[in-house]
């Protein structure tokens, strides 16, 4: 017999509005607070990514990509301002010290 609950929280317009906050630079913690979503509920949705259980693997997915979305578009970004003396070696290691935020 199937487990009976709530139904999750987390669905496609969720997991969008999620991964657009990390795609702007949020941390996954407070993108899904922005969203209404407790810790303990992603907690819950960790977990059960980590079991390969969906939707939830799906959204780790997603998480993911929106992540490194962030990294390169803040890379770019980066290069942008100035092609011609941005040394990339160290955009990029700034871009990997940022990532404590995610």
């Amino acid at each position: 017999m199937a487990k009976m609950g709530r139904p999750t929280k987390l669905t496609p317009e969720m997991q969008d509005a999620i991964c657009d906050h990390l795609r702007n630079g949020a941390t996954l913690e407070v993108a899904s607070q922005a969203e209404g979503i407790a810790k303990v509920t992603l907690w819950n949705w960790r977990k059960a990514a980590g079991e390969g259980v969906e939707p939830f693997a799906e959204f780790l997915n997603s998480v993911e990509c929106a992540r490194s979305a962030f990294e390169t578009n803040t890379l770019r970004r980066l290069a942008e301002l100035d092609a011609g003396e941005v040394d990339h070696k160290f955009a990029h290691s700034l871009v990997k010290s940022l990532t404590w935020l995610l």
